[in-house]
């Protein structure tokens, strides 16, 4: 049986100009450089009164579903797992902020899934997408992009906050800082030096190096049994769920947050691989990314949505659905054999996220610059999306400034439906935030 031509064929790796070995290499970087989530939405998750074990199970459960939906569903070169921004809005502002049970809070999740696939199904999502400008669109990978190197940076000890300046440079004299500047260091060199797998031997030489000098600690075993989650806990609990004003608008919170957050990504990434952000393929992606947000809350763990580090394999080639299937074989291992990804944390990653905010910056020649409303919405995007730590946030600030820069330059005519829509909407919902969150 020709399994190479058979995967070929369904996946169109001839056709995307790739082969099994590119996109294996792909899905491994891809993989490593999001394994951290295995360990840190657990850990948020502990706060909000879940079991750490039953957690991590359920993370790994819905990336290893949402991969496999993403790739046999899409033929997309894009990996999915729990949020980074969503689980912090989970836990702390619903639960620990606001008062609500965990249950309470995935009932929330569950429903904010259903009117995001609904939106994805009928069309509306991508119709709401493409009324946005393609330089917009353009910031939204450059903020993704910066956003991505941030994050990375900050849980890697690179920058620290400050009371005086809100950010600043790490302690260098510390071990682990010092770590983390290697992996950022040891990348860059061998990608300069035209290495593909750059990525992947930073990743490595930094883990082998944190080993030696005891900032990361060698696995206590190597296998694990992993913990039954529990499966559709909000079902079983739905008396004692609050259902009022404060929930309603958490679930509409959710939804703007995952509607954003998960279509800004997918366009990032889609545009990373030369493949099409609209059409038949884009649609899929997108019902898929929508139902495994749904499936999230099932299984017990907080949304789980396109993830940006899947640009990491993108950049190295991955280009079919191939990749996330790939990616979920590696999850369903880490539930067995967890202890030896878990060596692999943002001291080891920092450096490939590096390389991807490096790729992606250079949709930044795109941009219209010589169009005042288009620069400034791009401007902001960028800004907010990296200042407040939100991808919805960079979207929702860029689109209101694009709105109030074309009235004010006498363009309304040009405005479409779409964009319109979409600043009513942003309008209502931080004027929702005001009164309820």
């Amino acid at each position: 049986m020709d399994v190479g031509g058979s995967l070929d064929r369904f996946f169109h790796m001839t056709e995307r100009g790739t082969n099994v070995r590119i996109e294996f290499k792909g899905a491994l970087l891809t993989f490593l450089a999001m394994s951290y989530i295995m360990v840190v939405n657990p850990t948020m998750m502990v706060d909000a009164g879940i079991d750490y074990s039953v957690a991590y199970t359920s993370t790994i459960l819905i990336s290893a579903f949402g991969c496999i939906m993403m790739g046999l569903y899409a033929n997309y070169p894009v990996a999915l797992a729990p949020a980074m921004g969503v689980n912090a809005f989970f836990v702390y502002t619903v639960v620990l902020g606001m008062g609500y049970s965990w249950i309470d809070a995935l009932m929330a999740m569950f429903l904010a899934g259903i009117i995001f696939l609904v939106t994805s199904i009928s069309g509306l999502r991508e119709k709401m997408l493409h009324s946005i400008p393609m330089s917009i669109k353009r910031a939204i990978t450059v903020g993704i992009g910066c956003f991505i190197t941030f994050i990375g940076l900050s849980n890697a000890g690179l920058i620290v906050s400050s009371p005086s300046t809100l950010i600043t440079l790490g302690d260098v004299s510390n071990i682990g800082v010092a770590l983390s500047l290697f992996s950022v260091l040891v990348t860059l060199l061998f990608r300069s030096r035209g290495i593909s797998v750059a990525a992947l031997i930073g990743m490595v030489l930094t883990a082998i190096l944190g080993l030696a000098v005891g900032v990361i600690s060698p696995p206590d075993a190597v296998f694990s049994i992993p913990a039954l989650p529990e499966l559709g806990a909000m079902f079983t609990s739905l008396d004692s769920i609050s259902f009022d004003g404060g929930f309603l608008m958490v679930t509409v919170s959710a939804f703007m947050v995952l509607f954003f957050d998960g279509s800004g990504t997918l366009i990032a990434t889609a545009g990373r691989a030369d493949l099409p952000n609209e059409g038949d393929d884009f649609a899929r992606a997108m019902v898929a990314d929508a139902a495994t947000v749904s499936a999230s809350a099932v299984i017990g763990t907080t949304p789980a949505s396109a993830f940006a580090e899947s640009t990491v394999g993108i950049e190295a080639g991955s280009r079919t659905g191939l990749t996330p299937i790939i990616i979920a074989l590696f999850f369903i291992a880490a539930l067995f054999i967890g202890p030896l990804f878990q060596i692999f944390d943002y001291h080891c990653t920092v450096g490939a996220m590096t390389l991807v905010a490096i790729a992606m910056m250079s949709e930044v020649k795109g941009i219209d610059w010589g169009d005042w409303p288009v620069s400034a919405a791009a401007v902001i995007t960028i800004l907010m999306m990296l200042l407040t730590y939100s991808i919805t946030n960079g979207i929702m600030f860029g689109i209101i400034v694009y709105t109030i820069c074309m009235l004010g330059a006498g363009r309304v005519r040009e405005l479409n439906v779409g964009v319109v829509g979409l600043t009513l909407i942003f309008a209502v919902y931080l004027f929702s935030i005001a009164l309820f969150l």
